[in-house]
């Protein structure tokens, strides 16, 4: 996945947010946990720096630590456990929101790109679709195969959620205005 991590981060927290975690979000706060989980849903993306600016691109960045799911399963409990004891705060929302949206995250990566499910029982990359190699641009390879409109479906998919959550408070600030 290229360009869908985003949207469908959004997709997935706002659907989380609203019929679970709803009579746990204080009014108001719905939208900084939503910042929280897009910058969640990018986050195994973070090895880029890494990749293009420390590995010179030796090896694909899928085989990162950022891209492998048994470290965000421990990070997660990590960070929950730790801030439990510590600051004996219940951040259980905070810590799925963070779970959910990196594993989504190397789910839509699973699509075509190959992730490490059963690291360290297993070294085999997991992938729906193998996409072959064209194109010099390796970008060209991945845009016109037939799975990127399954990526264009999400964005679509996220715009049209924001678009109908926005609508009600453009109606409320029109009639606002023609009283």
């Amino acid at each position: 996945m290229f360009i869908a991590h985003l949207p469908a981060g959004y997709l997935i927290t706002r659907y989380g947010l609203r019929t679970i975690g709803a009579p746990f979000v204080k009014a108001g706060a719905w939208k900084y946990y939503v910042m929280f989980a897009l910058v969640c849903s990018v986050l195994p993306d973070f090895d880029l720096f890494y990749f293009y600016l420390v590995d010179n691109r030796q090896h694909a960045h899928h085989t990162y630590w950022t891209h492998i799911p048994l470290f965000w399963l421990l990070f997660t409990a990590l960070l929950y456990f730790s801030a439990k004891a510590v600051f004996k705060k219940n951040i259980g929302l905070v810590s799925s929101i963070l779970l959910v949206n990196t594993l989504m995250h190397l789910v839509l990566d699973s699509v075509a790109g190959g992730i490490y499910w059963l690291y360290p029982l297993n070294n085999e990359k997991y992938r729906l679709f193998e996409i072959t190699a064209r194109f010099d641009w390796w970008v060209f390879n991945y845009i016109i195969h037939w799975t990127f409109l399954f990526e264009l479906l999400i964005i679509a998919a996220a715009t049209y959620v924001v678009w109908e959550d926005k609508k009600p408070a453009l109606v409320d600030t029109v009639s606002q205005y023609n009283d």
